[in-house]
Parts: C-alpha cells; sequence; structure tokens
C-alpha cells in the first residue's frame, strides 16, 4: 500500500522525496570516505563536496528550451528540375525586394497550373503538444496562391491550410507581392514525422513558398527571414556580451609559438602571391593594363596612357610586380604567335599568367597545349573555370547503381570515369592529348567548391581554387575548405572574386544597360548604385591575401579607372590590397588551429542549386546535419545575420565569435600527415575512419594532439584504453547540460545520448540526470575527448548549446593574441611577431538595389591582448593615408592612422582600438623571433 502511494503520488513530491533520500545518500557516503579510507572513492578528480553539490544540482529536474524547427522548402524531397514539374526550384539572389529577400539561397515554385502535386520532408518532433506552423511564401495582393501541408505523425496527422487570403500589408508597389509569413497551430505527437507540402488546386498565381518554422513557442512572431531563437544561439549572444574566455581545454606554451613548415605553400614564379588582372598591352604604356573600351568608356584606356605613359611605375593597380595577367581562352591562337607582345611580354618579364576557360573554347588548335607548356613552362598557371563554366566538368554519375555506396560512389566516379570523360572533353577542345585533364584545371566555385575541393586535389589538379560573391554565405567557411586542401595537399589555391551581388555588377564607368525582367518590372543590372558595396568589395581583395590565397583573380577586374584616366571608387580598393601586398611580401601564415575533419566523399555544400544536398542530389541525413550546425556555430552570428534582410556585409564576413580559426580536411587515402601542424582535430558528421586513418589519430593524440570526437564516430580502432570510456549499448534523453569544470548549466531541447562509463578519463559534462555525457582522456603526450549525445545536435536536428560551450573550452586560448569585441579577426605567425587583422562588419548595410546605409552606434571597442612584449607595432592600413570617400560605404578615417598604445596587465600586455561600421584595421606586432617546426 505505502509503494502503490508512492507511485500515485504528484510527480513533483515523489521527485523531491527522491532527491532527498539521494542527497542523505551522498552525505552518509562522503562521510564514510572521508572518516573511513581517507581517500576520495568517488571519483579521482573532484573533491567529495564538491561532488556533492554537483550532483545534487545535476539531479533538479530542468524544463527544456523552446523547440524551432527551422526547413528550407528547397531542401524538400520532390522538387523537379523539369519545367513540367508541379514543383521547381526558384532562385533567391535576385532583386531585393523579389528573390533577393527569401530566406536561404532558394525557394520552391509550385505552378500556378500544377492541381496536384507535393513535396516531402520527414522530420523529428522533440516533444508532445501543440506547436505553431509558420510558413513564408510570396502572398500577392487580392489573389490567392492555396496550399496545404500535412504533418503525419506516430498516431495521426493534422492539416492546415494557406494562401487563401492576404495576409501581407506592405506589396512591392510595382509587382503587387511580397514575402509574408503567417501561421496555424497544430497538435502533434513526439516521434518521426513527415510534413507534406500539397497542390490539390490551381491557382491564379505560383505558391511560391520560401520556408517553415515550427515551434512550440506561442510567443514567437518570425520577423524578416525568421531566424528563431534557437537554444545555441541565446547561449552564444549571453556569451558575447562579456566575451570572458573559458577555461582552455588545450594548455599551449604561449612563451614557445611555432609557425608548421607545412603552412608554407609552393611559391609561382618566386613570389607568394599574385593579382591575376591584367589582360591587354595598348598603346602609350608598357604594362599589361585591364581597360576594355568595349566595356567602358573608350576613351578611358587613351586617357590612363597618356597619365602615366612618361612614368609608368607611378600607376596604380597595373604597375605593381604582383600583377599577372589572364587571357581569355579564345586568344590562346594569338598567344602561340612568337611576335605577340603578351607573348613576348610574360618571358620577358618572368610573369605568370591563367587562361580563363569562361564560356569558351581553345579552338581545337593541334597540340596548343603542348606549345603552351614547351613555350611557358610552370609561368602558365593553369585555366580558371569560373562556376565550372569551361566545358562544364562532369562531377558525378547520372545514376547511382543500386547497393552501392552513395556517397563513395559519387567520391571515387570523378578519379575513375569522369576522369576519362573528361580527359575525351579536354583533348578534344584542345586537339591535344593531355595525361592528366585536372593537373591545369583551377575550378573556382561559388557552390561546390565544399564538396569538391579537396577530390580535385585528390585527382591531381595542380592549383585550387574557390569564388565569393556578394550573395554567398559566411565565405569564412568556404575560405576554411580552400586553405585547408592546400596544405592538406601542399597546393596553392586561388581567390576568384565575382563582383556580382546576384544578378547586379557595380559600374562606376558607365556601361551599356543590362536590363532584366521580373514579373513584367524592367531593372538595369549596372550601374553605380547596385551591387556589392565597396565595403565587402575591400574585403574580398584584403582578406584574399590575409587569409594565405596564391591568387586573386578579379571575374570583373576591369572598370576601375574614370575617363580621366584616375582611380574611380571600384579601384580604390583594388589599388590599396595591391599596394599592402607588395610593401609588405612577408604576410606571415594564417593561425588556424582547429582543424575540421571530414569523411572525403562527405559531399555535404551549405547551399547548392538543388537546395542543401549531398553531392547535389540526396537529402542529408542526421550525421550530414552536424556538418551545417558546427559551421552555424563557428561562424555565429551568422544563422542570425541571415535572419534578417539580405546585405552584403554581415553575411559574406560575419563578426564570428571564434575568429577565423578553422581549417577543413578530408580522411585522404593519400594525404593524412597535415594533422601534425594543428593543435586539435574536431571530427564532424560522418568520419567513417578506416584502420589507417583510426591509427594515424592515435599517432597524432600520442604526439601531443587534442582529438574530439563522437560516440556516434567511434570505430573499432579506438578501443577503451584510448577513449578512457565504456560506451554502453543503451540510449537515453536529457534536455540539460551541467559543465564540470564550470559548473554551468546549460539548457536546450531534447537530446539523445549514449550511456557511458569512465574509466580512466575525466568528465567534463554532465546530463541533468547526472549522467556523463562528455569525457577527456589523458593519452600519451596528447588527450581525446569523447562526446556522447548523438552528433550533439538535439532531436530537431540543431546544435546543443553544449557545442558551443565545447567549442568556446577548445579554442580558449590558442591564439597568441587575444581579440575581445565585436568583430571579425585572424592572426598570422611570422618569424618575429603577428599579423593581426580586425574587420567591423556590422553596422553598414548595402541591398542589392539600394544605397548603403550606416549605423554609427555599431562602431565596436576592440580589447587585444598579447602575452609576448609588443617591440613595435605598424599600421599597414593606416601608414598610406588616401582622402578617399564615398556616403556611407567608405569613411575618410578608414585609411587614417591608428596607432595602438599598449599597457601592461598582469603578464599580459593590452590596448583597444575603436572600429568605425565597416572599418578594417590590419597590425604588425613585432616581439621575439617564433619557432619553424
Amino acid at each position: 500500500m505505502q509503494i502503490v502511494s508512492f507511485i500515485f503520488m504528484s510527480r513533483s513530491i515523489r521527485f523531491a522525496l527522491s532527491s532527498i533520500a539521494f542527497a542523505i545518500f551522498l552525505l552518509f557516503l562522503v562521510g564514510y570516505t572521508n572518516g573511513s579510507i581517507h581517500k576520495n572513492k568517488l571519483s579521482p578528480f573532484i573533491k567529495p563536496s564538491t561532488q556533492l553539490v554537483k550532483l545534487i544540482a545535476a539531479n533538479q529536474e530542468i524544463k527544456p528550451t523552446p523547440i524551432y524547427i527551422k526547413l528550407e522548402i528547397e531542401d524538400f524531397a520532390g522538387v523537379g528540375a523539369q519545367d513540367s514539374a508541379a514543383w521547381q526550384q526558384n532562385m533567391s539572389w535576385h532583386p531585393q525586394w523579389s528573390r533577393g529577400g527569401a530566406s536561404g539561397w532558394w525557394g520552391v515554385k509550385g505552378l500556378a497550373t500544377a492541381a496536384t502535386g507535393g513535396i516531402t520532408k520527414e522530420i523529428y518532433i522533440p516533444q508532445n503538444g501543440e506547436y505553431s506552423l509558420w510558413m513564408r511564401y510570396q502572398d500577392y495582393t487580392g489573389k490567392a496562391e492555396p496550399f496545404n501541408v500535412i504533418v503525419n505523425y506516430t498516431g495521426g496527422h493534422s492539416k492546415a491550410e494557406f494562401g487563401r487570403m492576404d495576409v501581407n500589408t506592405q506589396p512591392h508597389p510595382e509587382i503587387r507581392w511580397n514575402y509574408a509569413w503567417d501561421k496555424k497551430n497544430l497538435n502533434l505527437k513526439k516521434g518521426v514525422a513527415k510534413i507534406s507540402i500539397l497542390l490539390e488546386q490551381t491557382a491564379e498565381v505560383p505558391r511560391d513558398i520560401d520556408a517553415l518554422v515550427l515551434t512550440n513557442d506561442a510567443n514567437w512572431n518570425p520577423k524578416e527571414r525568421g531566424f528563431p531563437p534557437q537554444a545555441y544561439s541565446n547561449y552564444l549572444l549571453k556569451w558575447s556580451q562579456k566575451r570572458e574566455p573559458l577555461k582552455p581545454l588545450i594548455e599551449i606554451n604561449k612563451e614557445i609559438r611555432s609557425i608548421p613548415q607545412a603552412w608554407a605553400l609552393p611559391k609561382t614564379a618566386g613570389r607568394d602571391f599574385w593579382y591575376f588582372g591584367a589582360t591587354e598591352i595598348v598603346s602609350g604604356y608598357p604594362f599589361p593594363i585591364n581597360i576594355r573600351p568595349e566595356l567602358e568608356n573608350p576613351n578611358s584606356a587613351k586617357a590612363f596612357a597618356a597619365r602615366y605613359g612618361a612614368n609608368p611605375q607611378s600607376a596604380p593597380i597595373f604597375s605593381y610586380p604582383i600583377t599577372g595577367i589572364q587571357i581569355h581562352i579564345s586568344q590562346i591562337s594569338e598567344l602561340l604567335k612568337p611576335d605577340n607582345p603578351m607573348r613576348q611580354y610574360i618571358l620577358t618579364n618572368k610573369r605568370p599568367f591563367v587562361i580563363v576557360g569562361n564560356y569558351g573554347s581553345a579552338g581545337k588548335i593541334p597540340n596548343s597545349y603542348q606549345q603552351l607548356e614547351q613555350a611557358f613552362g610552370n609561368l602558365w598557371v593553369g585555366i580558371i573555370s569560373g562556376e565550372n563554366s569551361y566545358l562544364n566538368i562532369p562531377f558525378s554519375p547520372e545514376n547511382i547503381p543500386v547497393g552501392v555506396d552513395f556517397k563513395d560512389a559519387n567520391y571515387q566516379w570523378l578519379l575513375t570515369n569522369g576522369k576519362s570523360k573528361w580527359q575525351q572533353m579536354i583533348n578534344s577542345d584542345w586537339a591535344s592529348t593531355i595525361p592528366n585533364p585536372f593537373e591545369k584545371m583551377i575550378l573556382a566555385l561559388s557552390v561546390g567548391t565544399s564538396p569538391h575541393i579537396h577530390q580535385l586535389a585528390e585527382s591531381g589538379a595542380k592549383t585550387l581554387g574557390t569564388e565569393s560573391a556578394a550573395a554567398m554565405p559566411y565565405f569564412q567557411g568556404q575560405a576554411a575548405f580552400a586553405r585547408g586542401a592546400g596544405r592538406q595537399y601542399n597546393k596553392p589555391w586561388n581567390w576568384y572574386f565575382g563582383a556580382s551581388f546576384g544578378s547586379a555588377i557595380r559600374t562606376f564607368t558607365s556601361e551599356d544597360p543590362y536590363i532584366i525582367d521580373l514579373d513584367g518590372l524592367k531593372i538595369n543590372s549596372r550601374n553605380a548604385t547596385i551591387g556589392p558595396s565597396l565595403a565587402h568589395i575591400r574585403r574580398a581583395l584584403l582578406f584574399a591575401y590575409l587569409q594565405g590565397a596564391s591568387f586573386f583573380h578579379p571575374e570583373q577586374g576591369y572598370n576601375l579607372f574614370d575617363t580621366n584616366g584616375q582611380l574611380n571608387q571600384m579601384g580604390w580598393s583594388y589599388d590599396e590590397m595591391l599596394r599592402l601586398a607588395t610593401k609588405h611580401p612577408n604576410r606571415g601564415v594564417i593561425n588556424t588551429p582547429v582543424a575540421i575533419l571530414l569523411d572525403k566523399a562527405h559531399g555535404w555544400d551549405k547551399y547548392t542549386y538543388n537546395g542543401m544536398r549531398l553531392w547535389d542530389k540526396k537529402p542529408l541525413e542526421r550525421p550530414d546535419q552536424m556538418i551545417n550546425q558546427f559551421f552555424n556555430v563557428a561562424y555565429f552570428p551568422f544563422p542570425k545575420n541571415e535572419g534578417d534582410a539580405a546585405n552584403d556585409l554581415n553575411v559574406p564576413f560575419p563578426n564570428g565569435y571564434f575568429g577565423d580559426i578553422f581549417d577543413v580536411l578530408v580522411t585522404s587515402p593519400t594525404q593524412m600527415d597535415s594533422l601534425q601542424a594543428y593543435p586539435a582535430v574536431f571530427c564532424l558528421g560522418d568520419t567513417r575512419l578506416d584502420a589507417k586513418w583510426a591509427e594515424r589519430l592515435r599517432k597524432y593524440v600520442n604526439d601531443g594532439g587534442t582529438l574530439v570526437i563522437n560516440a556516434e564516430q567511434v570505430v573499432a580502432g579506438f578501443d577503451e584504453s584510448f577513449l578512457g570510456v565504456r560506451l554502453q549499448n543503451k540510449q537515453k534523453e536529457s534536455n540539460g547540460v551541467v559543465c564540470e569544470r564550470d559548473n554551468e548549466k546549460i539548457v536546450g531541447t531534447p537530446f539523445p545520448y549514449q550511456e557511458a562509463t569512465a574509466t580512466s578519463a575525466r568528465v567534463i559534462a554532465r546530463a541533468s540526470n547526472g549522467d556523463p555525457i562528455a569525457f577527456v582522456n589523458k593519452v600519451g603526450q596528447g588527450q581525446v575527448i569523447l562526446t556522447t549525445p548523438s552528433y550533439l545536435m538535439g532531436y530537431d536536428e540543431v546544435s546543443m548549446p553544449y557545442m558551443a560551450h565545447l567549442l568556446l573550452e577548445l579554442t580558449s586560448g590558442l591564439q597568441p593574441v587575444e581579440v575581445r569585441g565585436d568583430c571579425q579577426y585572424f592572426v598570422n605567425l611570422r618569424p618575429d611577431g603577428y599579423v593581426i587583422t580586425l574587420s567591423n562588419n556590422e553596422g553598414l548595410v548595402k541591398m542589392s538595389y539600394s544605397p548603403a546605409a550606416m549605423d554609427m552606434s555599431k562602431t565596436a571597442e576592440i580589447t587585444l591582448r598579447i602575452k609576448d612584449k609588443p617591440v613595435v607595432t605598424e599600421d599597414w592600413i593606416g601608414e598610406d593615408a588616401r582622402p578617399w570617400s564615398f556616403p556611407n560605404e567608405w569613411l575618410p578615417e578608414y585609411t587614417q592612422p591608428k596607432q595602438l598604445s599598449w599597457q601592461q596587465d598582469g603578464n599580459y600586455y593590452k590596448t583597444t582600438v575603436k572600429l568605425l561600421p565597416g572599418e578594417i584595421r590590419v597590425y604588425f606586432i613585432k616581439t621575439t623571433n617564433l619557432k619553424v617546426q
């Protein structure tokens, strides 16, 4: 009877009695161990009194945070590529008031003429309850765009209708529609669910749907593109208020700093960096320039030659010794002629060049490939192909046979059948026999860099490439893939700059109008207002040099001079970067102490032309979502910024809380030794480590590295002695984490974790019920950090807040210069000190078709702390001031001197600097010599 009474007590009373009994038991146990044995039998790492406090605290019930599941509709299954398909992809980077306002890169269009058709996506509902289903779609004034949403869950389904009435109060005056959010309430059950978006009747207009958010927060209302306040983002936003470093997980000897020799990439023509911007030789000026009479004012080239011909070394941009050459592939026949002026210039001055293959052909000139190789040798760097626009390399097979591993089949195809197919194509176009068709190819992809750049390196490409543009999100992440591939394979890499912002290209020197048609609205996409901001262009140029690119290739590269031969506003950034790079050829190497390790066949890309799909084909599964979620944390506040109205500064270049400290490596079968350069390796996603990689990672740890791995990624080669943990074949769940090292309690949405018991490892985090979920095990000179929550995500496949906490612990103290404040930053290592780049990417907003706006309240105060004593500090931006100014895009203060004043701060030296909205500063801090390893 007493047991039955206890069972039927209220849950809160039962829980309170259990907690009291548990505490009494622990008090007895602690007293026993303290009084009789004199040693702590509970844990060798924590004193009994501390453990008692923590376990009682951990046993308290924690209420989960609200659930927000945001889905991009382009990621749904069933979206067709054919014109006849009921549901089709729809671009999102057109003008700001239309597709440029979409969440993510794309939307999905249900045809107005379609009466049937559905798209689906599976999700997991973390808990029972009432949810608000928010849908974002194009709402046409006075017209219906009907569609239905059905959520099938365990034991039932819920249906909601949308688009029957106007919900948007501010349509665009000319196209008569705008994005709108509408919601319906649904009662859902915990478990696997399928969301279906259905067409069940025709409509007057297309059903253009952008995104949805499913939430149990009845008080939340989406704004703009609808970034929800997920638990991990709230955690990071709270941390950012003070930005106090957490206790480091990796102890770095700050008295000895080393520069990995593996990070020094091969030189080209004796230099680490070239600007491939000159295209032709004109009368009256001895060096190649890039001023195109057919696209610009026909007098601009003549005015340039008249102004600088007598003193050619004084000319901006084209007089610098690091200016290389780009030649379109259609000009090969001219380049092969011995008396060709450009050929003679290249050979006489030893200037490297690239062939630009975009939308062109080599012309089937017999043996032209071999002729170029024989004439120019290594001065011919390769064939640039922006967006794979030269012959369209076949990256993957059209069909994967049933029973074959999908990821490996896509990866291996390019190295085998795809290579053969590509060889036939390029041999035909060059009328030459080319042994390795990848050797000279420089694929500069915006979409496609992440899955393909390491694959191309493995295939034999000598130079790697990536493309940035104003519409690209957090380009720091894409640069991490390119730089990581370059370092892993010891190959130079190219930063290809696409000068557009969606469909808009900025031109300060008049070009012929370029008209696009948007729902009958005629728009000129070439003028001095539209396109990327000067601040965005400036970052692309400076960051390419400072973040370690070997080459910079401007897709536009012209329209930099006025008709009087002087620089126009577009040219300012180009000349600034070239002056800085010429004056400071020793930029150092960017310090990226954390390597992200992905499976070589991961196939992941943040945005593709078919939604977020593996190898551009298959929807992501839970392991793949870990990659996506990690980068949301690593480059936060990018996801939050992307929820605001589209702009070209804080989305492509967010002020990341962790700094630019990551490189991406893959499980290459041939390139494993690059691991040694990194203090930490963080395994992401479905790593599928084979025996060789397991052995290599064990050696890496034994030699002093820190490996972060999840229980889902553990393979046979990682035994109990390596992990220090015995994993149980049992799954549990929680919604809270107690961090042992600082006693911080973090609450999120429900997450599953694998039960585990520490053997030799130290527990560093527990679930709210007291179960250990994260461990550190010392192995040789290094350590293994094991986490047991499934891929560090909740059931909702959103990053746990603990992932953010762990990353803050892992990265704490890894940079020789500590940076606090709201800015993007990165540190370059030199033997004699550090080059630090600080960039305030907030407070300057430029949309694709509007003038920029500036918010001076976004001025940031940045604090720098350094252990080494600064001997000299050089201001690389302010050392050559210019009187340049452009409303809300380039303040006159940007290039004025801004010196640092260092003061002793305990064992550190400290200084502060204020960064105006859009401002960049680059400082060289000379200290004592560093060790090269």
